[in-house]
């Protein structure tokens, strides 16, 4: 961090936890739950990221809202 060359961060696993928030300058984002064996009431799905050399986007695509879900 204090070469000031941290942008983002990207963490995540099968809990019912998804957020993304800005913690001195760096973002910080929590992935979508993706797995069916875990506990939770959030929507399956993942989280897109976008890298460019002038931002950082993320969304999250839920597997409800893809024609190839893992339902089957």
């Amino acid at each position: 961090m204090r070469q000031k060359n941290v942008k983002a961060t990207f963490v995540g696993h099968d809990h019912d936890n998804n957020f993304t928030s800005s913690f001195r300058g760096i973002q910080l984002n929590y992935g979508n739950v993706t797995g069916y064996n875990c506990y939770g009431e959030l929507t399956r799905g993942v989280r897109e990221i976008d890298v460019s050399k002038d931002a950082i986007k993320t969304r999250i695509i839920l597997f409800s809202e893809t024609s190839d879900n893992c339902s089957d």
